[in-house]
């Protein structure tokens, strides 16, 4: 399966939940509404890092609420400050990952340094909903159109977290894509009823292979004011 074919997989996932959640208002598109710009894509390339640190993510049950947040600080020979001045946030990016704006409708799609077809790859989109959007039923709603369009589905692990105070829903999950086995990992925060997805792909082989750095990049997250 080569990278490419990872990326129109999750573009239908969003077409698909963005078009659920539309449907259930009948209200029209606000002024408020955020789209993507037409300006030419980019790929940046941050400097070289020296230093990566390692911080473990908080795991819970199923049940389990209010996880407690890693304190631990982020190095800065670690990071690059990525800042989306259109949708108003920031995350930290390992400085040897590259990253590309405004893509298949993403904000911001991020790839690990390795330089093979099948690169692993934290993407994230920006949803506002015409009706009140709540966390639990986004949640639902969104494994049951993934299970919808995948040719094999298994929910792993669900827990509730909370990043720089926003309160959210973190999920991982396997499926089978032309015969691939995909593991990913949906983390979702809603704030004011715009609706923040960070997904991460990998194959199931190499999903362990970077998740600490993808959960520094998720607990980086920061919507500004």
């Amino acid at each position: 399966m080569k990278k490419q074919k990872l990326i129109p997989i999750v573009v239908l996932w969003i077409f698909l939940i963005s078009a659920a959640w539309c449907s259930k208002s009948t209200s029209t598109a606000t002024e408020n509404e955020i789209t993507p710009t037409q300006e030419e894509n980019t790929i940046l390339e941050p400097n070289n890092w020296e230093e990566e640190i390692w911080i473990e993510s908080n795991e819970t049950t199923d049940n389990e609420t209010n996880a407690e947040e890693d304190t631990t600080p982020i190095s800065n020979e670690w990071r690059y400050e990525y800042e989306s001045k259109m949708y108003n946030f920031t995350i930290s990016i390992p400085n040897q990952w590259n990253f590309v704006e405004n893509e298949h409708g993403f904000s911001v799609i991020v790839y690990t340094p390795e330089d093979w077809d099948l690169r692993e790859n934290l993407w994230i989109t920006i949803q506002t909903p015409q009706i009140d959007t709540d966390l639990e039923e986004y949640y639902k709603d969104s494994m049951q159109k993934i299970n919808g369009i995948s040719e094999w589905f298994k929910e792993i692990k669900t827990t509730d977290i909370e990043i720089s105070g926003i309160k959210g829903k973190n999920t991982i999950y396997e499926t089978v894509e032309n015969d691939t086995n995909i593991q990913s990992q949906q983390t979702v925060l809603i704030k004011n009823n715009i609706v923040y997805v960070l997904q991460y792909t990998a194959t199931k082989e190499t999903f362990d292979k970077y998740i600490n750095e993808i959960n520094n990049i998720i607990k980086s997250f920061t919507i500004l004011n």
